[in-house]
């Protein structure tokens, strides 16, 4: 079932699909949602502070920069379209290059945002 607007998002700071998936990262979560909305995956990142940015790597992983915390965080993103995918984090240390622009990305193929 889809939630009404407003209540599946609270901050979205950055926005990637891939495999048929939105990834949207918040200041202190990653949502995984199909692409007609329905939520799929909350994590919680409770050490990142304020996650702008997201992007697609070749490996379908998504990388999140947290600009206020110095840190990068890599999120495997296993499987195509089932609903019990497994999504895991795992912490960079502070000095992995850090995106400072928004960024959309669709399968890899990324267009950075301006002002």
């Amino acid at each position: 079932p889809r939630l009404p607007d407003g209540q599946i998002l609270s901050v979205p700071r950055g926005v990637a699909v891939t495999r048929g998936r939105l990834i949207v990262a918040e200041r202190q979560r990653l949502l995984v949602l199909s692409l007609n909305g329905r939520p799929l995956q909350s994590l919680s990142v409770p050490a990142a502070q304020n996650m702008l940015g997201i992007t697609i790597g070749a490996s379908h992983q998504a990388y999140a920069a947290d600009p206020s915390s110095h840190e990068v965080y890599i999120f495997s993103l296993s499987g195509s379209e089932a609903a019990d995918d497994e999504t895991q984090a795992r912490e960079l240390s502070a000095d992995e290059t850090l995106m400072t622009k928004p960024t959309l990305s669709v399968d890899g193929a990324e267009a950075a945002g301006g002002r």
